[in-house]
C-alpha cells in the first residue's frame, strides 16, 4: 500500500499494534462484536514507541473464546523503522507460520506499507481451518494496513470519514 507520508510517520504508527497496546486498526465495530475488546487509537502513545525482540504482538485477548492465554504473536525481529516479524508455531499455536510488516520510504513524503504472512498448515483439520481464516485475513489486514496509512496521512486527527476510506 502507498502512503502519502514518510516512512518515520507510518512507523510511528505501525510499532504501536496489538490488542493491548493501541489496537490493530481494524474494523474495531465488528472485532468487538466478537468480544475481542479493541480500540485503535487515534494518537501516537510514546510509551508504545518500543517493540523489541522476545515481546508479543497480541491478537487475541486472553480468556477470549476459552483461549486461556489469547493469542499473541512472539516477535522475532524489529529493524527499527522498516520491519517486524511475528512468528507463530507450535507448542503455543497450531500454525507454524510468519507475519511481517514493511516499511519502505518511497521519497520524502511517501513510503510503501507490506505485509507479508505465509503459513504451513499440517494436517486437513488445520488446512481447512487455514481456508476459512484466509479471506477474513486479507480483509482485515487490508483494514489494518488502511488505517495505518489513514493515520499516517492524516495524523491524530484524522476523522471516522476519513478512517472509512
Amino acid at each position: 500500500m502507498t502512503v502519502d507520508a514518510s516512512a518515520e510517520e507510518v512507523w510511528r504508527w505501525l510499532v504501536h499494534i496489538g490488542q493491548d497496546r493501541v489496537g490493530l486498526y481494524g474494523y474495531d465495530w465488528l472485532e468487538n462484536v466478537a468480544q475481542l475488546r479493541i480500540r485503535s487509537a487515534g494518537g501516537i502513545r510514546p510509551k508504545w514507541q518500543r517493540l523489541r525482540v522476545g515481546d508479543a504482538v497480541r491478537l487475541v485477548r486472553p480468556g477470549w473464546l476459552g483461549l486461556r492465554v489469547g493469542m499473541a504473536l512472539p516477535v522475532v525481529r524489529v529493524d527499527p523503522g522498516r520491519a517486524i516479524v511475528l512468528r507463530q508455531q507450535p507448542p503455543a499455536s497450531p500454525w507454524d507460520g510468519v507475519w511481517s510488516f514493511h516499511v519502505v520510504p518511497h521519497g520524502p513524503r511517501r513510503s510503501r506499507l507490506l505485509s507479508r504472512s505465509r503459513t504451513a498448515r499440517g494436517g486437513i483439520f488445520l488446512w481447512l481451518a487455514g481456508q476459512a481464516m484466509d479471506a477474513l485475513t486479507l480483509v482485515m489486514t487490508r483494514r489494518m494496513l488502511l488505517g495505518i496509512k489513514s493515520r499516517a496521512e492524516h495524523g491524530p486527527e484524522a476523522s471516522t470519514t476519513e478512517l472509512a476510506r
